[in-house]
């Protein structure tokens, strides 16, 4: 049995499912999904929600298995390369051992692609918000380009870490899309769409999406032929759904700004992802 610790928002839940699944699916034993900390965590990270059950995911939650059947020793693995792909995990893992990490790279999970793009389907058309019922077909249908723009906790100081990306980076991130795409029609997706609203006005045609669901978001986020994605698992979730290999994805040169964490040093940006900059050229 593997059990994974799941923290932070849906991004992160869903790296930690991919990486769970694909060491379960080598080991050949069941995947447990460890959901109790979500809405208590340690400070100084956000309370959350369990997400996945927006998912088409089967796999058991902690609360509900026998715990009789835990043998007395589980094996912990904690990351100790974040953002970094461990290749000995595999060799850590023993039949019963518990996960606990962020998990945040493709390289985890690119042996069973094909599965973790069937399990992240919507279950049903209720994520999406009744007014954006329609738009997933037209997404598909348009030069769309998704941009996220994550800010609300990322501006927050104890976030500083992190930090919100700067105007900067998405201008010059549209600026890439006009000399790339033809008639390129923009859907913004943020946590603040006031602020974007009042600082963000790509040249061409522009849509704010409101009031939809967070899993309503990525599925749409999903949809579009093109993407700009944030410092954010959850827009990088949204890119990578997208399966098309003509898709032309932007994502930002330093990831963890506070700590100056450039992708380049990283194993977050799958190849073919363009980087740039997130000030200047």
């Amino acid at each position: 049995m593997i059990i994974v610790n799941l923290s932070g928002g849906l991004g992160n839940q869903m790296f930690q499912y991919a990486c769970g699944k694909s060491l379960a699916c080598r080991k050949k034993t069941k995947l447990v999904l460890d959901h109790r900390f979500l809405e208590t965590p340690e400070y100084p990270v956000t309370p959350r929600k369990y997400e996945l059950s927006s998912f088409n995911i089967k796999t058991a939650l902690f609360d509900e298995i026998d715990l009789s059947l835990l043998p007395e020793e589980v094996t912990l693995v904690k990351e100790t390369r974040h953002l970094k792909y461990d290749p000995t995990i595999i060799e850590k893992i023993n039949k019963h051992t518990y996960l606990f990490g962020y998990w945040q790279s493709w390289k985890y999970f690119c042996d069973i692609e094909s599965i973790i793009r069937k399990r992240f389907c919507p279950v049903s058309q209720q994520v999406v918000a009744k007014e954006y019922l329609h738009l997933a077909g037209v997404l598909r249908q348009r030069q769309s380009v998704s941009i996220h723009v994550r800010r609300t906790d990322y501006t927050y100081p104890v976030y500083a870490f992190i930090s919100a990306l700067p105007l900067t980076y998405y201008l010059n991130a549209i600026k890439y899309i006009l000399q790339n795409i033809s008639n390129p029609v923009f859907y913004i997706f943020s946590d603040d769409p006031d602020w974007v609203e009042a600082h963000l006005k790509p040249s061409g045609e522009t849509h704010i999406i409101r009031n939809n669901t967070i899993a309503g978001d990525l599925f749409l986020m999903s949809c579009c032929r093109h993407h700009i994605i944030a410092n954010s698992t959850f827009s990088w979730w949204g890119a990578w759904l997208n399966d098309s290999p003509d898709k032309l994805v932007i994502a930002p040169k330093t990831w963890l700004i506070g700590k100056n964490w450039r992708t380049e040093n990283l194993d977050i940006i799958p190849p073919g992802w363009i980087t740039i900059e997130i000030n200047g050229q």
